[in-house]
């Protein structure tokens, strides 16, 4: 938000604001009163305001809010100041700008901007064929160090920890780039100067350390779990006296870190934390500035070809990614830095939350708001924690208070970048005899009867039981003041650690008759229905596009085989250096294809296809869907295979209708529903 004035009133406004507020606590509420206060009552421009959020219902939410304000407080007439202000996400404020400066930008201003799919699936794609070059042959691979000191293999995988070098590699791409980063060939990877030799030492100092502390000191609890650990020291410590700076000496530490314990008395975790907290991590990280000089060349030559290619195709294609917006836009501002109103904002209000940035996502570090703070602080400006939570029961506030003093406690901690703060209820509820918060716990361990896998699946239809039996019962009630009813299944979320239980959930979900609608990141449009739906609704504008004519032909809304693909592929004609489109050749599937089932297969697609794109310019989206998945008996497929793919297929309908399945799996935040339900969230 920027703001510009003289007055006492206007001073207080032009302070550099943080907002310390986490779900809840209403910092909508406060953001919409500044903005009311230095529209109205301090008479500013209102082209002179910006605000900037990360979600567009964050956006919209924002833009109602002052609207109802304005018209509340001073009437109709004061809604034309409602009309100018800018409030939009952060993408879609850099977009617009860029469209504005394209050339200043060097950019064509008919860009468009690939969705979150797309663009990792281009990112893949080139780093793969980067990869395949680079490794195609046993000599190269032998040379790779790579493969020589990271122990990839030529799929690209590490045969001993199953870690994709191909993941790998995108993540501190993509990490990189979030960073700022935008000219990999000036990039350096510092590499610190390493004394190995004394980390060693000190780590086999600090082991002789633990074991020279007898047990029956520690008493209780403690002397077993001490003398337990000892024993498995006692066993390893030739291995440590010896260890080398390698991959096996990384993991070799990994698992010594992983195996130390700190919950117990405070004698036993101030005996074990140093070794935990400081010399293992120590030595990983000798061990990993010592081995980087042999892969970081090697590296740097795979992130700086990726970015070459990248570049290459998304200028060819006239189209940008998210992090282009944000990083094209930065470097307009640099090197154009007098454009419009952003020479200087006059004031900076931001809001953040640490608590939440400890969950990482997006790259988010919870130091980087604590850094921000501390800067704010020593500008003079206004530091506002907001504690009050407008949301949640008391109980359930309790529960929370509690479970961030563990976390960021001596018992079993982790550092956190900051101290947190307790928040308190600020809203009435009316009372109730059932519990706020449940702890549900399945079977494990050694007496356990049920794998992993079968305790997932266990999990997932108690979750989906619950939720059936709490709805058609009506066994929750809304308990605000001023509420009252009983909740439907659009009022509950289930969250999960990992994407890969999603589908074990999804399906038990199904069976059950729960309607449901994933929201794991870009994972629900990724399922292959909803990608193959996407794939033949493009198909139907570009129908000249091989890519898209090839998958659809493989999905099940055509269904037909590999063979057949091939065969259709070695019948093109080639004209003038072009090669006939693949969708052209299913004009003569009747002389190409030699299996009679995949000859019917393409015939009823070619027929119902055609018919589909004469009438598309009269059908909704919805009507579109609709028609594809009635003629392609689509829905009739998915349900041979499994519920859940039918039920995503709904969802995917009802989203083009401008409806929404209101029940929620996977990544989203959860707070804004009345029941969350944390699914396979507990490791031990």
């Amino acid at each position: 938000m920027m703001m510009s004035g003289d007055s006492e009133t206007r001073g207080r406004l032009n302070s550099p604001v943080i907002y310390l507020a986490g779900a809840g606590t209403g910092k909508t509420h406060q953001l919409v009163e500044d903005f009311y206060a230095a529209l109205v009552e301090c008479d500013f421009d209102p082209t002179r305001l910006l605000a900037l959020t990360f979600t567009e219902n964050a956006a919209s939410e924002m833009r109602e809010r002052i609207r109802r304000k304005l018209l509340m407080e001073r009437g109709s007439v004061a809604l034309p100041l409602a009309q100018e202000l800018v409030i939009g996400t952060i993408h879609s404020f850099c977009r617009a700008e860029l469209s504005r400066h394209a050339l200043l930008a060097a950019l064509s201003p008919q860009f468009t901007v690939l969705d979150e799919s797309e663009s990792q699936a281009l990112m893949r794609r080139t780093l793969l064929a980067i990869l395949i070059n680079r490794f195609n042959s046993e000599s190269r691979r032998a040379e790779s160090t790579l493969v020589r000191e990271a122990g990839f293999n030529s799929y690209f995988r590490s045969s001993e920890y199953g870690v994709s070098l191909e993941d790998e590699i995108l993540r501190l791409y993509r990490q990189l780039r979030a960073q700022g980063v935008t000219d990999f060939e000036e990039l350096v990877l510092d590499v610190a100067d390493c004394h190995w030799r004394d980390a060693r030492e000190e780590l086999v100092l600090a082991a002789h350390n633990v074991l020279a502390v007898s047990p029956e000191e520690m008493g209780g609890k403690s002397a077993g779990k001490l003398a337990g650990f000892q024993a498995m020291l006692r066993q390893h410590l030739p291995e440590l006296e010896s260890l080398r700076a390698d991959r096996s000496g990384f993991y070799r530490l990994s698992e010594l870190a992983s195996s130390i314990n700190l919950r117990g008395s405070e004698a036993y975790r101030s005996l074990l934390a140093p070794l935990k907290n400081e010399i293992v991590p120590l030595c990983q990280r000798q061990i990993l500035q010592r081995c980087m000089p042999a892969v970081r060349d090697e590296l740097l030559g795979i992130l700086v070809a990726l970015d070459h290619d990248l570049e290459e195709e998304k200028a060819a294609r006239n189209v940008l990614d998210f992090e282009d917006l944000q990083l094209r836009f930065l470097r307009l501002l640099q090197e154009h830095p007098l454009i419009d109103m952003l020479a200087g904002p006059d004031a900076q209000y931001l809001v953040g939350d640490p608590k939440q940035a400890i969950y990482a996502f997006r790259h988010a570090d919870p130091r980087g708001i604590v850094r921000k703070r501390e800067a704010f602080s020593s500008q003079g400006g206004i530091v506002r924690e907001l504690q009050a939570n407008y949301r949640s029961r008391p109980e359930i506030l309790r529960f929370v208070n509690e479970f961030f003093r563990r976390l960021e406690g001596n018992e079993g901690g982790v550092p956190m970048g900051f101290s947190y703060e307790e928040v308190h209820a600020a809203t009435s509820f009316a009372s109730k005899e059932d519990p706020s918060v449940e702890l549900v716990c399945l079977p494990a361990g050694k007496n356990c009867e049920l794998g992993a896998e079968e305790r997932r699946q266990a999990e997932a239809r108690w979750v989906a039981g619950y939720l059936r039996e709490v709805v058609e019962r009506g066994l929750i009630r809304r308990t605000r003041e001023g509420e009252s009813g009983t909740l439907g299944y659009g009022d509950f979320a289930v969250l999960m650690r990992r994407n890969r239980s999603i589908p074990v959930f999804e399906e038990a979900l199904a069976s059950a008759g729960v309607p449901f609608v994933s929201e794991a990141s870009s994972g629900f449009l990724q399922t292959p229905e909803i990608a193959a739906m996407s794939d033949l609704l493009q198909l139907l504008l570009t129908p000249k596009v091989d890519v898209l004519t090839a998958q659809v032909l493989r999905s099940d809304i055509v269904g037909i085989s590999s063979t057949a693909l091939f065969e259709l592929g070695c019948a093109r004609v080639s004209n003038d250096d072009e090669r006939e489109p693949l969708f052209a050749v299913l004009k003569r599937c009747e002389s190409v294809l030699s299996q009679e089932t995949d000859i019917q297969a393409a015939r009823e697609f070619r027929s119902w296809f055609s018919r589909l794109r004469d009438r598309l310019p009269f059908l909704s989206a919805a009507e579109v869907v609709q028609e594809v998945i009635s003629a392609s008996r689509l829905r009739e497929k998915l349900v041979a295979h499994g519920v859940g793919g039918s039920w995503r297929l709904r969802a995917y309908h009802e989203r083009s209708q401008g409806k929404r399945t209101h029940h929620w799996c996977g990544h989203t935040r959860g707070s804004e529903l009345p029941v969350a339900c944390w699914a396979s969230c507990v490791r031990r």
